[in-house]
């Protein structure tokens, strides 16, 4: 996603998958995989056809780093019984699900406060705008 934003041009000119994979050194089929869940949350859109490629779908601005991750990982619970009370018999008693729990509320409120815009713009005073790799 960071990859895209930085070297989207607007609406005039779709990225290209194969780019992408090129400057993050990663396979084009891998990318496919990833895109699919994004295209499905509505991050980004596809364009199919010779000149054809991948645009966000909002402005960077108005993609939080949380919703990339729900789409791509589904929960961030750093434990089951987070998400189902059912995983866990002791679930009700336990002491360190409370530990678990805050620290997914931690991790989620830090992801939720910053925005794709805000990972273009550390990337560029960084003078990463190049090919670098970024794992999110």
């Amino acid at each position: 996603m960071l990859d895209l934003a930085l070297h989207a041009d607007g609406e005039k000119k779709p990225v290209l998958l194969r780019d992408i994979a090129e400057r993050q050194d990663i396979s084009d089929k891998y990318l496919e995989h990833i895109f699919t869940p994004l295209r499905r949350a509505g991050l980004v859109r596809g364009v199919r056809g010779a000149r054809g490629g991948y645009f966000l779908a909002k402005a960077p601005a108005k993609i939080k780093l949380l919703e990339i991750l729900y789409a791509l990982e589904g929960s961030l619970a750093p434990v089951a019984c987070l998400d189902d009370k059912k995983f866990c018999s002791r679930a009700e008693a336990c002491v360190t699900q409370e530990i678990w729990l805050k620290l997914q509320k931690t991790i989620e409120k830090v992801l939720g406060s910053i925005t794709l815009q805000d990972m273009v713009k550390r990337a560029r005073v960084k003078g990463q705008a190049g090919g670098l790799t970024y794992n999110i």
